[in-house]
């Protein structure tokens, strides 16, 4: 913005007083712009003497301005050089800012045509013919963060590090012979212990190890955790233990609950978890899926006693429903025969009933089946026979 832009925005009674002031003769007749035209040209041809006029804090305000690249907010022009009152002389209420002894740098600047305010944004700006006389101070040079003090080199180094220790030394020279093994350790530290590499997944190296016939331990206080399988050693292999941990589902899911005479048979849980703990996690699924098949082919019934058109079949509900609702209220477990219409089965299997739900009139059982391990929906009308367990 130069000054003649500046002062054609001014209304006519502000260019008066700008006239007034520095003895410019201001004619009604004459259109502002003409006004403004003759009051830039007056202020260009004497700006140096204007300047030199300005005291101490006006000349800072024109400085700040320049600085801000010729713009700055108005409520921060305002805050540091205001206020700016305003000039109405036909409101002879409020008093004249244009007559104080005393005025405040911004309105000292703007009364005199100095700098100008605009809307939009609400800002006050420094005319392009003053910012020539106000150049910009050259930004300070930014100081160069100072260098980083270089790390002390420590005397003692701490690492942690996973070790392979094994019964003798021939032992760890047979696990060197193993390409897959010696690619996951490094040096030895002793004659029986040997570092795994970092990249080294301890798990990996420990299932590796395993096939080729080891017993593994990775308990740092249990014995040597490598040995060879001896004829004279009391250590079960991964197929016994799978073996027993199918024998222990089993016992456990056909005596739940188990009766008075073959309580003490049942296995325990801290059996079952350390059973578990032997094998790895493939390992025991194995196990679980194969007491799950050996379950259903032993729950299945000989095919003589299917009726002849299993399908259709539907059993009375009446004394069923009378039982399972007595389950319900007692939180009992009961024992159904089922009979499955896709596989055209009836098996049998201990339920724990939740509720009964009606359908389009078909009677539905809700309930936990513990041959399943889940929560399973039977037709009332499909249950051959039901039996509560007391």
């Amino acid at each position: 913005m130069n000054l003649l832009n500046g002062l054609t925005s001014h209304p006519r009674h502000l260019l008066r007083r700008i006239a007034q002031y520095y003895d410019i003769r201001f004619d009604n007749a004459i259109p502002r712009r003409q006004v403004a035209a003759r009051i830039a040209t007056f202020l260009t041809a004497h700006l140096t003497e204007i300047l030199a006029t300005l005291p101490t804090d006006a000349r800072a305000a024109l400085q700040s301005l320049a600085v801000a690249q010729s713009r700055l907010p108005a409520w921060e022009f305002l805050s540091r050089f205001g206020p700016l009152r305003p000039y109405k002389p036909w409101r002879h209420d409020l008093p004249d800012p244009t007559a104080d002894a005393l005025p405040s740098p911004a309105e000292m600047l703007f009364y005199r045509g100095l700098v100008f305010r605009t809307r939009k944004p609400d800002s006050f700006v420094l005319p392009a013919e003053l910012a020539f006389h106000f150049p910009p101070s050259p930004p300070k040079p930014k100081s160069a963060p100072p260098l980083p003090s270089p790390a002390p080199v420590p005397d003692i180094r701490l690492r942690t590090v996973i070790l392979l220790e094994t019964r003798d030394r021939e032992l760890l020279a047979r696990l060197f012979e193993q390409r897959a093994i010696r690619n996951r350790l490094g040096e030895t530290i002793a004659p029986r212990y040997a570092v795994l590499t970092p990249v080294t997944k301890p798990r990996d190296l420990i299932r590796r190890l395993e096939r080729l016939g080891y017993v593994v331990a990775i308990d740092p206080t249990s014995p040597p955790a490598l040995a060879l399988p001896t004829s004279s050693a009391t250590v079960l292999a991964p197929q016994d233990i799978q073996r027993l941990l199918v024998a222990v589902h089993l016992s456990a899911i056909l005596f739940d609950p188990p009766p008075l005479t073959f309580k003490d048979l049942v296995p325990s849980s801290e059996l079952i978890a350390a059973l578990q703990a032997t094998l790895s996690p493939d390992a025991r699924e194995q196990a679980h899926r194969t007491a799950q098949d050996l379950l259903d082919r032993r729950l299945y019934l000989p095919p003589d006693e299917i009726p002849d058109e299993p399908k259709s079949i539907r059993f009375p509900t009446a004394q069923t429903r009378e039982v399972l609702q007595t389950a319900i209220d007692s939180q009992v477990s009961v024992v159904i025969e089922y009979f499955t219409y896709g596989r055209n089965d009836l098996t049998r299997r201990v339920v724990e009933p939740r509720r009964i739900e009606y359908r389009q009139e078909i009677p539905y059982l809700i309930a936990y089946c513990h041959w399943r391990r889940t929560e399973r929906c039977f037709r009332v009308d499909r249950i051959k026979r039901a039996e509560s367990i007391q």
